[in-house]
């Protein structure tokens, strides 16, 4: 796979993504019971208890890696496209562009 393929793939994968998850805010609660810590998405800044809601074991380290991630999802996408436009374009070389194959690479699911 070109390193353009490479990008374009993370790109449709973190699109396919972002549509098929809950769009608004999302928030990791500690709460009491038997999960501990709850990730939550919110609708149009109001929670709809029965949709998207994660519970963790592992606690709020884990939960706050989702949100955190789920709230960088713009950045990226614009990284891509900004390092998949410049190779198109060849206003950089693959070397250049490192970073953003890296990172590409990984939401790939890895070196294959």
């Amino acid at each position: 796979m070109s390193a353009v393929e490479t990008l374009q793939t993370a790109i449709d994968t973190l699109k396919r993504l972002r549509a098929e998850s809950v769009p608004g805010r999302w928030e990791a609660t500690e709460e009491g019971g038997d999960y501990g810590v709850t990730v939550r998405a919110w609708f149009d800044n109001e929670f709809n208890g029965n949709t998207a809601v994660a519970h963790m074991r592992h606690g709020m380290n884990e939960a706050e890696l989702i949100v955190t991630l789920h709230r960088t999802l713009d950045v990226q996408l614009a990284f891509l496209r900004a390092a998949r436009s410049d190779l198109t374009t060849e206003r950089i070389r693959e070397t250049d562009a490192t970073h953003a194959i890296a990172l590409a690479t990984a939401i790939n699911g890895g070196a294959k």
